[in-house]
């Protein structure tokens, strides 16, 4: 004849002869299912052509109260981001695991690559960043080419050569030389000499010709 619900109960009132009242327990679950990750924004730094591809971990985290998985749903451009494949990661609720990253890339300059995943089975769309820069480990000089200029017989010249460093880590020179039977490094230099990072060392080269005439050489580090 009458029904109500009072807390996690459902009561019903009948008018029938010897059972007039009904007591039903209810009972429910809210679950939530995402597999999410750490970092979002996974940088890099200054890598080299030497140090590629460069792995770098990732963390996936199941916070949900459900088993999920997260998969990688969008190809990332030129392969910058590869995890080996397709990412498709099964999570037990509350799991902890962690995957590789590879970053490769070819292009000197800065570089940044979003990766879309989507946690399952709700479909929540999350982006990871992956930046960095890849830097020409190259030694510098400057100038580009020395030109000494008149000089006469019997008299020497003195130009400097710039060598610069243009990565975040020391460089070492194995060797310094000079060719050409006129020109000469004008003073004394140790090999293996080591550059600090972003920072440069100068060396002084000297022209002394022998004869008239023009004279070329060469200077390699």
């Amino acid at each position: 004849r009458s029904m109500a619900t009072t807390g996690p109960a459902m009561s019903v009132t009948t008018d029938a002869s010897g059972l007039p009242f009904l007591d039903i327990p209810l009972a429910g679950h809210k679950d939530s299912a995402l597999v999410t990750f750490a970092p979002d924004t996974i940088d890099v730094g200054e890598v080299y052509p030497c140090t590629l591809p460069l792995l770098t971990p990732l963390e996936l985290m199941n916070v949900g109260t459900v088993d999920g998985r997260l998969d990688s749903t969008a190809s990332v451009p030129d392969g910058l981001v590869d995890f080996g494949g397709n990412l498709s990661k099964n999570m037990l609720a509350g799991a902890v695991d962690t995957v590789w990253v590879s970053v490769n890339t070819k292009t000197f300059g800065a570089f940044a690559s979003t990766v879309e995943l989507t946690s399952r089975p709700c479909d929540i769309a999350q982006t990871l960043l992956v930046q960095g820069s890849l830097i020409d480990p190259t030694p510098v000089l400057r100038p580009s080419s020395v030109v000494f200029g008149f000089t006469t017989v019997g008299d020497t010249s003195y130009q400097t050569v710039v060598i610069r460093n243009p990565t975040k880590v020391d460089m070492t020179l194995d060797s310094i030389t000079i060719s050409g039977t006129t020109f000469a490094i004008a003073d004394l230099v140790t090999v293996p000499m080591t550059i600090p990072a972003n920072d440069s060392v100068s060396i002084r080269l000297l022209f002394a010709p022998v004869a008239d005439g023009t004279w070329a050489g060469r200077f390699s580090v």
